[in-house]
């Protein structure tokens, strides 16, 4: 009688795959967060991104923690699967996030007119300074983001033989 083939891989890299996928969770979890602060002071850009986004590098995270417990064949292949669709949307989030920040720095120079009451110019000011804060976090768990989906990606690619021989060929 003989064995079924085997859908683990000895050789994969789980504690790298355990650390991404929890890097992975952080990034999803802080570009929630920061996009529903920015949502309540009124920035809409590239929070909206922020927040969808998130809750995808979640699932990717949690698919790199699967990954890196089971290694089965099929949440390896789940996992690069989303690492690749991740690093689409955090470049989508890279490039929305540094569209805001230019569109509000502009914004805040508008903010500072002498026409306007001084009242409104210190409320329009503060606003806008949350928001560049917002868009500028953002604009680093992108580019985090963007380093975990392309590490966890070679990973997952590496482990299935879609970027060369597997690893356990």
């Amino acid at each position: 009688m003989q064995a079924a083939p085997s859908t683990t891989f000895g050789g994969y890299r789980s504690t790298l795959s355990m650390n991404l996928g929890i890097t992975q969770i952080v990034v999803g979890i802080l570009c929630v967060v920061f996009s529903v602060v920015g949502f309540t002071y009124g920035a809409l850009t590239a929070l909206t991104v922020g927040f969808w986004g998130g809750v995808l590098f979640i699932v990717s995270g949690a698919y790199g923690i699967s990954a890196a417990k089971s290694q089965d064949k099929c949440k390896i292949t789940a996992f690069l699967v989303l690492c690749i669709i991740s690093i689409v949307i955090a470049a989508i989030l890279l490039i929305c996030a540094f569209l805001a920040v230019a569109a509000n720095v502009r914004v805040l120079s508008l903010c500072r007119d002498d026409s306007h009451s001084e009242s409104f110019s210190n409320l329009c000011e503060h606003l806008t300074n949350i928001q560049i804060a917002m868009n500028a976090l953002l604009i680093i768990l992108a580019v985090v983001e963007l380093i975990a989906s392309i590490w966890g990606s070679a990973l997952g690619g590496r482990a299935t033989g879609c970027c060369g021989s597997p690893v356990n060929a």
